[in-house]
């Protein structure tokens, strides 16, 4: 009997992992609704986090995703003292997916989150009612409700508080830097041209377009200068202007990243570089 248990033993420890450790149908292995601080304390401005851990091969989305998907969504419910909310988008990747390219991030994702209370001397409560798209080989909508309970107090800040700081600070601004700045926009008829610069070489500019009408742009085409530290990104539309709206006029946020650094702006609705002129046409008028 002995040796009939050490066999089974044996067996036990030779086979494979059970079937649901190995289990990659499952897009994330782990999401949570962070929180900066236990009570309200004397800020209007309360900082959330979704925090999402993806398995091998899966991704989810960027505020424009790309030819496909969509990106995540905080619906509060039963909200008390709530005036108005934001999800940041951290800097994207592009994927190269079977059906196009899509915009978003895989691996591990945080989304800072904030709040503007109504009014700073009160609690905070309510359901962050959250969904998120996760694609593969299909894509998977994953739902997810996060009870909210902070009521007015001094303000202790939680042991995610680094976390969420760190994620807002990585999230792209327009305070641009030495390691990143944008020089001159252009606008064509159908085409966005970005010249940009850097105090260190260049490696691999991507150039990701927003905007509220959700036109597609294609992938960024990249002229360097000899010292690599300039560049040239021109981008064109990938699907028509909704009508009555031209190029010109369409608002715009780029953002770019390169190397770990990325910088994001509003493209203004013409060409920086005919301001000065325009304005002095004016003049002379």
């Amino acid at each position: 009997m002995k040796f009939i248990q050490f066999i089974l033993l044996l067996a036990l420890a030779i086979i494979p992992l059970p079937l649901q450790a190995q289990d990659k149908s499952e897009p994330f292995s782990n999401i949570n609704f962070l929180k900066d601080r236990e009570t309200v304390g004397d800020s209007q401005t309360i900082w959330f986090a979704l925090d999402a851990h993806l398995n091998d091969g899966w991704h989810t989305y960027w505020k424009l995703p790309g030819e496909t998907g969509d990106p995540p969504t905080i619906e509060w419910q039963d909200a008390d003292n709530l005036l108005e909310t934001e999800i940041l988008f951290p800097a994207p990747k592009r994927f190269q997916a079977a059906y196009g390219d899509v915009i978003g991030y895989d691996n591990h994702v945080t989304f800072p989150v904030k709040v503007t209370l109504q009014n700073k001397s009160k609690g905070f409560k309510g359901t962050a009612k959250i969904l998120l798209l996760a694609c593969k080989e299909i894509c998977v909508p994953v739902y997810r409700d996060f009870s909210i309970n902070l009521p007015a107090g001094s303000g202790n800040h939680t042991s995610d508080v680094a976390l969420i700081e760190m994620a807002i600070k990585a999230a792209p601004t327009s305070n641009e830097t030495n390691a990143l700045k944008i020089k001159k926009t252009e606008r064509g008829q159908d085409t966005l041209t970005i010249h940009i610069q850097s105090n260190k070489r260049l490696s691999g500019p991507e150039l990701f377009i927003d905007n509220p009408e959700g036109v597609l742009f294609t992938r960024p085409t990249v002229e360097f200068s000899a010292d690599s530290k300039e560049a040239i990104l021109t981008v064109k539309t990938l699907t028509p202007l909704p009508d009555n709206t031209t190029m010109s006029a369409l608002p715009l946020t780029a953002t770019i990243v390169d190397s770990g650094s990325a910088v994001m702006r509003q493209i203004p609705n013409h060409d920086e570089e005919q301001t000065g002129p325009t304005f002095l046409y004016i003049l002379l008028l």
